[in-house]
């Protein structure tokens, strides 16, 4: 059965007369024959339509969106060797060229030694076919002095490869070794890269946002401008969403860095991927609260509580997917005969009240549908 059929309805509407207790806005002094605390308070009834919430726990849809380099690498040994000297540490910003690490360069200087050596005896051999003005011999020579020539070219790169450098200006990440550790060719010296411009894929939906548009993104608490590189097929980790919001996409935002004050790896928050529990609920549910956010009560633990929610989804046109701080065994009110200020307490109206703390009467002459009431705590 598809997932959104599982988490439609997982309860039956129900429709209870309930006994609401409101405390009174302003205490008033005890009436005649009243011992103080014993004041009266007023108590009314409410018809509530509500219903069974299933709570889904955020993490099914979470997802780590760290801003990454867009120039970012791994510098590795072009050859086998042991390592001379690691020259930079993490955090260390160069330029373009820098020598980062250096490799034992004892074989490939013998090396050099030999090929420039070769290169002299080439050399003096031409010389002398030269005098003898033998067509051959000279032609003979001539060919080993550009074999001794590409052999000392070979030796010198060779060598140069035991000092590796850093391709492009930009900012050592990690360093992967140590000095002495023998490394053979492809092994990771350093992670390297350009912190200066980051890029992040999030998840987004398809026709909100296009290529060069300029967005809004939240980095650990700090808000940044971007600008959409491209917009793609959704990537495959960003799935489950797919669940909460039909038409979805990747986007590749880019972030100019110049100033450094975002590091790498840092993440960013996206109001598509939900942090709070996630359940469906009734649109006419839903109502406006100041600054264009929306809310739903509840019955919490006999206690009406307003839930700020975060708009996720629709389903149809009479259901949507919201975010909020939900707990467990959380009631939603659909629809209420009257308005229901947070924190006021309710009781099914057929169900007596309980007396008050240190009352030494009984209750047995209270009516059905009755409370005593007490004062709802808030958030």
């Amino acid at each position: 059965m598809p997932f959104r059929q599982r988490v439609r309805r997982v309860g039956l509407l129900l429709f209870f007369v309930l006994s609401v207790s409101f405390t009174a806005a302003h205490s008033q002094p005890p009436s005649a024959g009243e011992q103080p605390g014993q004041q009266a308070k007023a108590e009314e009834r409410v018809v509530i339509q509500r219903e069974a919430m299933r709570l889904i726990d955020p993490k099914r849809y979470q997802v780590a969106l760290p801003v990454e380099p867009v120039r970012k690498l791994t510098i590795a040994a072009p050859i086998a060797g042991r390592v001379k000297s690691m020259l930079r540490k993490p955090g260390d910003k160069i330029i373009s060229g820098t020598t980062v690490a250096r490799l034992d360069d004892t074989e490939q200087s013998l090396l050099v030694e030999q090929a420039e050596a070769n290169l002299k005896v080439a050399e003096i051999e031409l010389r002398r076919a030269k005098k003898q003005a033998e067509t051959d011999l000279i032609e003979l020579s001539e060919a080993r002095l550009d074999a001794a020539k590409a052999a000392h070219d070979l030796a010198k790169f060779r060598i140069e490869q035991t000092n590796i450098r850093a391709p492009f200006a930009g900012e050592v990440f990690r360093i992967h070794v140590i000095e002495g550790q023998v490394v053979s060719v492809g092994t990771p010296l350093c992670e390297f890269g350009d912190a200066t411009q980051l890029r992040v894929e999030i998840p987004v939906e398809r026709k909100s946002v296009k290529a060069k548009q300029s967005i809004k993104l939240t980095i650990e608490d700090t808000t940044v401008d971007g600008t959409v590189e491209s917009v793609l097929p959704l990537a495959d980790r960003f799935g489950p969403l797919r669940e909460l919001v039909k038409s979805l996409a990747s986007a590749t935002v880019l972030i100019d860095n110049e100033s450094g004050r975002i590091r790498p790896g840092q993440l960013v928050d996206v109001a598509i991927i939900p942090q709070q529990f996630v359940t469906q609920v009734p649109n006419r549910s839903l109502t406006n609260v100041a600054e264009g956010g929306r809310k739903v009560q509840v019955v919490r633990s006999g206690v009406i509580r307003n839930v700020l929610v975060q708009l996720l989804g629709q389903v149809g046109t009479d259901l949507s997917y919201v975010g909020g701080s939900f707990a467990p065994g959380d009631e939603l009110i659909v629809s209420a005969s009257q308005e229901l200020a947070d924190g006021t307490q309710v009781r099914p109206a057929n169900v007596a009240a309980k007396p008050a703390p240190g009352n030494t009467r009984g209750n047995t002459g209270t009516k059905s549908g009755t409370n005593l009431p007490r004062r709802g705590a808030g958030f």
